[in-house]
């Protein structure tokens, strides 16, 4: 399985994301600037609300652009011989009748790629609820996992 180009696609589809956010923060601005303000109607709450949905969106973005930014520094290392779950690791789980795969990388964004089969990888990070779960986990583990209410039961099958 070739790393550098499953970077390259999550790459990609955050540089698209970041495009398309950037594109809502100026849109939101430009509505917000035209919005009433208070001296023309008491009771219009528009501006202050389009503020404070450009202010959600901005952070959505900074978040993607440090994605980016560990994406540009980060090196594929060897999968090392315990092959245990780590970053730059895909891993291949079998959840109850499915089988997954799943990119870990610091900083993941829990986005979908496809390989070069058009298989779907889930790009999860250390901090998502999937990556605490894998984390440092080696092939053969079953780990039973609760999902909000619903325990699920998933198998390590391959790391790459």
């Amino acid at each position: 399985m070739d790393k550098s180009a499953l970077i390259e696609k999550v790459v990609e589809k955050l540089q698209k994301e970041v495009a398309e956010l950037e594109a809502n923060v100026a849109s939101i601005h430009e509505a917000a600037v035209d919005a009433p303000n208070a001296m023309q109607s008491h009771s219009d709450t528009t501006k202050f609300q389009m503020n404070a949905l450009k202010d959600d969106i901005e952070k959505q973005l900074s978040a993607k652009n440090k994605e980016l930014e560990i994406l540009e520094r980060f090196e594929i290392a060897p999968v090392p011989s315990s092959k245990e779950v780590g970053s730059g690791s895909v891993i291949k789980i079998r959840d109850g009748e499915r089988e997954l795969n799943y990119f870990f990388l610091e900083g993941g964004s829990g986005i979908q790629i496809e390989d070069e089969s058009g298989n779907p990888i889930i790009v999860v990070g250390e901090n998502s609820p999937m990556g605490k779960i894998l984390a440092g986990k080696k092939v053969g583990d079953n780990i039973v996992a609760k999902f909000g209410s619903k325990e699920r039961s998933i198998d390590i099958i391959e790391i790459w």
